[in-house]
């Protein structure tokens, strides 16, 4: 295990380390300031993999399925055991560095002349000795993601880079020219007060333009211009992009890769990234960074494959711009990609989503960000289907035999998670012969508001809607084609037009089974405990409205968990040792506080929704019951074995 190098020990060095090792060389080499640093390369990852008798297991994980496997891939890569050769080189390769670093990833595709790659690998800030080993495995793991499969960069461990983290005053990037207007010649500085900001996108920033170099009278923004200047003459590949670190007057360069413009689309002062195009991962999307890092990991995938087998998915694209450059013109031209009069957009200041009428989108636009006109603004556009009464919305999943599991209800399937509409249900097998069904009456539906811009609920005459041949026969056919490519989909589906619009999936780890038409299991598993009954509901959704997005960032849910409010319902149920919480549905608020419970007994409500999704991974077992508020006592020690009570005291 010799490929371990200080990074100015060898000239060419992209091969076994990567394009940003070899360039952090060349700048060293030339005298800029780069943080002291090493480079294991991507070979050193097969030689652990021989080490720990685990080439074959891996090369099967790949073989079969990487996008599915990436867990077990995760899982083997952890497990991996560094030999003491590995170290001994490695502490060698380090001597005279500090005792806290920067953990990067360095590839043979990376920060190259047609494609950054960034964001697309994991990096680390602010890194101890003791967490070395974890942080090489990570990026190791994230050579194998399905971002880096999808790009081509997925065969092979990615090289490391580890150096020395340098506390500045100030971080940053900038580039030699402007990145979204390629006729606009000025240098463009952006700014943060904390490296892991500049990583993440996020955190208070600032930015500057220079048009004329000769305008400047020293400080900061001059430092930063003269280097980005000096590179571009010294590096023979065009315009450049620098990350930048300023501590005790010095700039220290930290990275540098060539300016590329992957722009699929560009009319005037905007550009446009199909939501099914890779060239939107070299946008600089600021706070949207990690909505849309979830957003391929996640659903590139689906939309590309349904686009493949004639399913039809909602439109959508990133729309980068610069404010005061935009006109209704470029709106106009932006508009005519979108069929429906509703948008969604995703922006880039607070991660909420709204809704947009098309005829105030330019307002709408223009009005982002509004402290700064020539900030580059990034926001993700989407059609919203038509929704109304007439219509039906509903989930659909494969089952067990052969079967496909479908939930709906008239109107949008908002409404599941918004007002808790109870959808209908049946099962049926691949021709389309119902095998079992509970078909609601309906007085209430889920539409959308065009004059207030809002899902609202809408009183209707009662009704116990059935679904058509050709809706079930559609819905089979899109379920299935989505369960032959991915692992357990779970499918969100609406009629829009007079067909069915696939919106959103999520994924299970393990299948999903009814066995022998017993409809009353939620999530498997024996229900032993004490009740404890949860009447109203309502106390958890007025206190943190979850219900108002699919899904909920982690940070969000974690920080509204630790709410005080939140404490005093698991205080309440906390007074037995084994609770089991009865309640009327499954909404997903109750995620809350699932992971203090040892079961759940619904009335009635969704089997696919997305708390019974999180139930059924953390094996948490949960029933259907009619009438169980009324039929079960708080206090009551009761078990339930394969769905049914069997003892109650």
């Amino acid at each position: 295990m010799k490929n371990i190098i200080k990074l100015y020990d060898e000239a060419n060095l992209a091969q076994l380390y990567g394009w940003k090792a070899q360039r952090l060389g060349e700048l060293i080499r030339l005298g800029f300031n780069v943080p002291k640093g090493v480079a294991i390369s991507w070979s050193v990852f097969s030689e652990v993999l021989d080490y720990n008798e685990k080439t074959s297991e891996f090369n099967m994980l790949l073989k079969n399925d990487r996008i599915i496997n990436i867990q077990e891939i995760a899982n083997l890569i952890i497990k991996l055991k560094l030999p003491d050769e590995f170290w001994s080189n490695l502490n060698d390769a380090m001597r005279g560095m500090g005792n806290r670093f920067i953990v990067r990833s360095s590839g043979k595709n990376e920060d190259g002349n047609q494609t950054s790659l960034a964001g697309v690998f994991n990096s680390y800030g602010d890194v101890g000795k003791d967490d070395l080993e974890e942080t090489i495995k990570n990026v190791w793991i994230s050579s194998f993601s399905p971002i880096a499969t999808m790009l081509g960069s997925g065969n092979e461990a990615i090289s490391v880079i580890i150096q020395d983290f340098i506390q500045g005053e100030q971080y940053g990037v900038a580039f030699s020219r402007d990145p979204l207007d390629q006729c606009n010649d000025c240098i463009v500085i952006n700014g943060k007060s904390t490296h892991a900001s500049v990583v993440n996108g996020d955190g208070g920033s600032w930015e500057e333009r220079v048009f004329n170099r000769s305008e400047l009278s020293g400080g900061l923004i001059s430092d930063i211009t003269n280097v980005i200047y000096k590179i571009e003459s010294l590096f023979n590949i065009g315009y450049v992009d620098i990350e930048w670190i300023m501590s005790r007057n010095k700039i220290y360069v930290v990275q540098v890769r060539p300016l590329t413009y992957p722009i699929s689309e560009k009319i005037g002062h905007y550009a446009m990234y199909s939501l099914e195009s890779t060239e939107c991962l070299n946008i600089d999307l600021d706070q949207l960074k990690n909505i849309h890092k979830r957003w391929f990991e996640k659903k590139y995938w689906a939309r590309k494959y349904a686009i493949s087998q004639n399913i039809d998915i909602p439109k959508g694209y990133y729309i980068s711009y610069v404010k005061s450059k935009l006109t209704s013109l470029n709106v106009d031209k932006i508009l005519e990609k979108f069929e429906t009069k509703i948008l969604v957009v995703d922006r880039a200041d607070d991660k909420r989503t709204i809704f947009v009428d098309r005829n105030d989108l330019y307002k709408f636009l223009i009005n982002q960000n509004e402290y700064n006109n020539d900030k580059i603004i990034t926001v993700k556009l989407r059609e919203l289907p038509e929704y109304s009464d007439k219509i039906f919305s509903g989930f659909s999943t494969m089952i067990g035999n052969d079967q496909i599991l479908i939930e709906f209800i008239p109107g949008a399937f908002s409404g599941i998670y918004k007002y808790h509409i109870v959808p209908s249900y049946m099962v049926v097998d691949m021709h389309g012969n119902i095998i079992s069904y509970n078909l609601n009456y309906f007085s209430e539906v889920c539409v959308f508001d065009n004059k207030h811009l809002e899902f609202v609920r809408k009183d209707i005459p009662k009704i116990k809607p059935v679904l058509s041949d050709f809706i079930i026969n559609e819905v089979i056919r899109i379920s299935k084609s989505m369960a032959d490519r991915f692992k357990e989909p779970r499918l969100e589906w609406t009629i829009s037009n007079n067909k069915i619009i696939l919106c959103d999936l999520s994924f299970e780890k393990k299948p999903f089974f009814i066995e022998d038409n017993n409809m009353n299991k939620l999530s498997n598993g024996d229900i032993v405990g004490t009740v404890f009954k949860l009447e109203d509901l309502n106390v958890l959704i007025d206190l943190c409205e979850l219900h108002t997005v699919s899904v909920v960032p982690e940070e969000q849910f974690y920080r509204t968990q630790m709410r005080s409010s939140i404490k005093e319902i698991v205080n309440s149920f906390k007074i037995y040792e084994n609770p089991i919480i009865v309640c009327k549905q499954p909404i997903t608020e109750l995620a809350l506080i699932m992971d203090d419970v040892k079961g759940f007994i619904f009335e009635e409500g969704s089997f696919l929704c997305h708390l019974g999704i999180m139930l059924r991974e953390k094996n948490i077992p949960a029933i259907f019951m009619n009438q169980a508020l009324n039929k079960l006592e708080n206090g009551k020690d009761i078990m339930f074995v394969d769905g049914r009570l069997s003892y109650e005291r």
